[in-house]
């Protein structure tokens, strides 16, 4: 089908042939994981269909997919797989347990997508619990770094529990999306009940550090 344009999928990763697809402009791809996902990589699969995804305009997937550009030994050397997503504007990233993801990664495939505008990331069925490679090596990477995100004017994250590693995740958009308008954090109802009033001191520093951007809750 040479004129496909938008392409939906949901299952186990599995590789697929789109050598005669030239018009893919919107791909979701709605992987789930492997009972034995501890002894089961699928990242080779999910990179083996990569280039056609390279060229669509909207993106919807899971950490599954965002799992695959994590840095592996690639001829003697620690890389990460090269691609670049250059007609992107608009990406969703669903979010479930079991996951190895954290603000790192999703920085790391934004910039890969220079023309990104609309960001969604799903969390309403996950809770970040970033590990001792997050905070030995990633979180101080994340510090020092000075990438700068010209495109994104929006970004939702939907399940929001201002669980600490969230804030990250907003103080990083704020900081570094320069062209930033509106974040919005969507909190799940049951989480407002049970929690009778969250802890906001951090989110309102960061509306007062970025008076720039509308973060409604």
């Amino acid at each position: 089908a040479p004129t496909l344009e938008c392409y939906k999928y949901e299952g186990f990763v599995r590789i697929l042939d789109f050598s005669k697809v030239d018009a893919l402009k919107e791909a979701k791809l709605h992987y789930i994981q492997k009972y034995n996902w501890r002894y089961y990589d699928s990242s080779n699969m999910v990179l083996a269909n990569m280039v056609a995804y390279t060229g669509v305009h909207v993106l919807s997937t899971t950490n599954i997919f965002l799992e695959a550009f994590k840095e592996r030994y690639i001829e003697g050397e620690m890389r990460s797989p090269i691609f670049k997503f250059l007609n992107l504007k608009e990406f969703s990233i669903l979010f479930k347990a079991p996951n190895l993801c954290t603000l790192y990664h999703i920085s790391e495939f934004l910039k890969r997508s220079p023309k990104v505008e609309k960001v969604l990331i799903d969390i309403k069925e996950f809770t970040f619990e970033p590990g001792m490679l997050w905070i030995i090596h990633q979180m101080s990477y994340m510090e020092s770094s000075n990438c700068e995100f010209n495109s994104i004017k929006e970004v939702t994250i939907d399940g929001y529990k201002n669980h600490w590693h969230e804030l990250d995740i907003v103080e990083f958009f704020c900081r570094h999306a320069k062209s930033l308008k509106k974040l919005k954090l969507i909190i799940p109802k049951n989480v407002k009940k049970r929690a009778r009033g969250l802890d906001y001191a951090r989110l309102d520093y960061l509306k007062s550090r970025f008076t720039g951007v509308i973060v409604e809750v």
